[in-house]
C-alpha cells in the first residue's frame, strides 16, 4: 500500500492489500484506488470529498458530512463476472446518514453487485443540498430503479443528473415500474439539464423518459446519446409531450463523461 498526503488531500493507491481502514483523519479529500479484491472501511466526520474506485468486495462507510461522493466498482472482466460477484456495502445506511451531500456519483457495477435489496429511507429525510446525481444504472432492474427513485424523491433541489444506461439481461420480462408512479408527484420540479447515455430505447428507458419529460416543468436541455437507434425512433422521441415549453431534446454522439 502507498500513501500520498497532499495538503488536505489523502490518496491511497492499493495494488494487493486485502484491507484498507481509515479513521480519525483530518483530511478533507480522500481518493482510494484498488486493483485487487479489497475490504474498505472508512469512518470520519472530517471528510468532505470521497472517491473510491476499483475492485472491492466489502465497503463500509460512515462519513456523514461529505459534500461529494464518487464510488465506482470495476471488475476484472477476464476472471470474474458481475452476475456472480457480490459487494457487501452498507449503501442504504450510508446514504441515509448524509446531511450535506451536494453531488452523488455511482459508476461501474456498484448498483448491480450490492448484495441486499435497496431500502426506502425509513425517515422522510430530504437532501436539500443535493443538486447533481450521476448513475450507471439498469432502469429495467427493480432494485436499481427503486434506488434511483428513492434518490429523486429525496432531492427536491436537484438541478442536473446524468445516467449511463445499462441493459444487462434481455431475458428479464418487462416491468412497468416508471409507468406505475403517481404522475401527480413531481420529482423533477427543479431539474434543468439531463444526460442519458447509451440509450437503447428499451421499454424501461422509454418509460423513464416519458416520466421525466412529463414531470420536469423547468427542464431546458435533455441530451440523448443513443446506441444506433433507428432514425424513426429518434424522431418519435422528439415528439414526446413535455411539461416544460422550453425543453430541448438533443440527439448527440459523445462518450460518457466522468
Amino acid at each position: 500500500m502507498k500513501w500520498y498526503p497532499l495538503e488536505d488531500t489523502f490518496t491511497v493507491g492499493c495494488l494487493c492489500c486485502q484491507e484498507i481502514r481509515l479513521r480519525r483523519f483530518n483530511f478533507r479529500q480522500v481518493y482510494v484506488t484498488v486493483t485487487s479484491q479489497s475490504n474498505i472501511n472508512i469512518r470520519s466526520t472530517k471528510f468532505k470529498v470521497l472517491k473510491i474506485e476499483g475492485w472491492f468486495t466489502h465497503l463500509n462507510l460512515h462519513a456523514p458530512y461529505l459534500t461529494s461522493v464518487w464510488i465506482g466498482l470495476e471488475l476484472n472482466s477476464d476472471t470474474v463476472g458481475a452476475s456472480t460477484t457480490r459487494c457487501n456495502f452498507n449503501l442504504s445506511p450510508f446514504i441515509a446518514s448524509l446531511s450535506d451531500v451536494e453531488t452523488i456519483r455511482f459508476h461501474g457495477h456498484i448498483l448491480e453487485c450490492v448484495e441486499r435489496e435497496f431500502l426506502i429511507l425509513k425517515q422522510p429525510k430530504l437532501f436539500n443540498r443535493l443538486t447533481e446525481i450521476s448513475l450507471e444504472i439498469n432502469l429495467g432492474d427493480l432494485k436499481e430503479a427503486n434506488f434511483a427513485l428513492c434518490l429523486f424523491q429525496h432531492a427536491p433541489n436537484l438541478r442536473f443528473f446524468k445516467l449511463k444506461l445499462i441493459s444487462r439481461n434481455s431475458m428479464v420480462p418487462r416491468v412497468h415500474f416508471w409507468e406505475s408512479i403517481d404522475r401527480d408527484v413531481c420529482l423533477f420540479q427543479n431539474v434543468e439539464v439531463v444526460g442519458l447515455f447509451d440509450f437503447t430505447g428499451s421499454f424501461a428507458e422509454l418509460g423513464f423518459l416519458k416520466f421525466l419529460l412529463e414531470g420536469a416543468p423547468v427542464l431546458r436541455k435533455l441530451g440523448i446519446i443513443d446506441k444506433g437507434l433507428d432514425r424513426n425512433v429518434l424522431k418519435n422521441l422528439l415528439k414526446l409531450r413535455r411539461a416544460s415549453k422550453d425543453a430541448e431534446i438533443l440527439i448527440l454522439e459523445a462518450c460518457f463523461p466522468h
